[in-house]
């Protein structure tokens, strides 16, 4: 079983940024509604006390129906402040609604997520609201690793971790631990590519055995004293 050096702590956690962009979506939703609803403004200051069609934006303008100049019958139109509430607020209703659906994808996605750190390499799983991806990934065949702050990290707090590989990137967010995490793979990467040095015990068992070797020859009188004591002292420095 692989062991776990380290735990990524993803966990979308919404900021006061998160929330009032959310009031501010409702709020433009409202808008918009209440640009379509007609309602009839109250003047006093008429004798007649007159009602006029508007919407919150502006009042109804009446004219003349060019298409139908017998009949007389009159045309009501949005005057330019109400229809560019309308506008205004439906563009801006759809867009906030777009980037909120995105959000919220991505709060939900992070809270399904999980990455981890193991003496072997990366596993976990990224998913979505539609999709899941396994994440298995050797200390080998990571090219590079990253974190950073972006939008996302001012929405929901933490980091965004980005993993190269030769086929392409891996982005996480809301990474609560990314720099603890970071460290410790760069700590594991660095501990895989350093060589272990290289032991000199077979090299010192071959020079005592030469030496053993060559006092026995000095004993049968196949060599001198000073050919031996050389020789010696050559099989000496190298242990």
């Amino acid at each position: 079983m692989d062991k776990v050096i380290c735990k990524a702590e993803i966990e979308a956690r919404p900021t006061v940024l998160f929330k009032f962009f959310m009031l501010l979506t409702a709020a433009a939703v409202v808008l918009c509604i209440l640009s379509y609803v007609p309602v009839k403004y109250y003047y006093p200051e008429h004798s007649y006390h007159s009602f006029k069609d508007a919407n919150i934006f502006g009042e109804q303008v009446k004219l003349d129906n060019p298409g139908a100049p017998m009949l007389g019958v009159p045309l009501t139109i949005l005057n330019g402040h109400a229809i560019a509430g309308q506008i205004v607020t439906t563009i801006a209703a759809i867009i906030l609604l777009e980037l909120a659906a995105k959000w919220i994808a991505i709060k939900f996605g992070a809270d399904r997520c999980s990455l981890s750190l193991t003496d072997r390499g990366i596993t976990g799983s990224r998913r979505t609201l539609f999709n899941e991806r396994s994440v298995d990934l050797p200390l080998t065949g990571i090219s590079a690793i990253g974190a950073e702050k972006n939008i996302y990290s001012r929405l929901f707090g933490g980091n965004t971790l980005t993993i190269t590989t030769p086929t392409g990137k891996i982005k996480l967010h809301c990474i609560q631990n990314a720099m603890e995490f970071l460290t410790a793979v760069n700590s594991t990467q660095t501990k895989g590519k350093q060589k272990p040095a290289p032991s000199r015990a077979p090299a010192n068992e071959d020079s005592r055995k030469k030496i053993r070797d060559l006092k026995k020859l000095l004993d049968d009188g196949l060599v001198s004293q000073e050919e031996y004591e050389k020789k010696r002292r050559e099989l000496l420095s190298k242990m």
